[in-house]
């Protein structure tokens, strides 16, 4: 029986950063269970069409996909600091 399946990400590290690749090996989300990927915990993240992933210069936008609160940021610093933000007080609220 085919099933629809969800690549798995991995952490690579470029430089001094860590990002996310797709790993070829894949997994659906059944073999984790259904907290694997709470939407909850999910965001979607645009790069202005100026930002080089492999420097610290990076703005754009940040939207939280269950509460549509959004963010802009202009560096890593400040998107990771806007996901964490979202993640504590949804963590304290829920």
């Amino acid at each position: 029986m085919a099933s629809d399946r969800t690549p798995l990400p991995a952490t690579v590290t470029v430089g001094q950063h860590n990002h996310i690749a797709q790993e070829s090996s894949r997994m659906t989300q059944d073999d984790r269970g259904h907290a694997w990927l709470p939407p909850e915990r999910a965001f979607v993240v645009q790069f202005s069409a100026d930002t080089m992933l492999d420097t610290m210069h990076m703005t754009g936008r940040v939207e939280h996909v269950v509460s549509g609160q959004v963010g802009h940021f202009h560096s890593l610093a400040t998107l990771l600091s806007f996901i964490t933000g979202m993640l504590v007080e949804r963590d304290t609220v829920g």
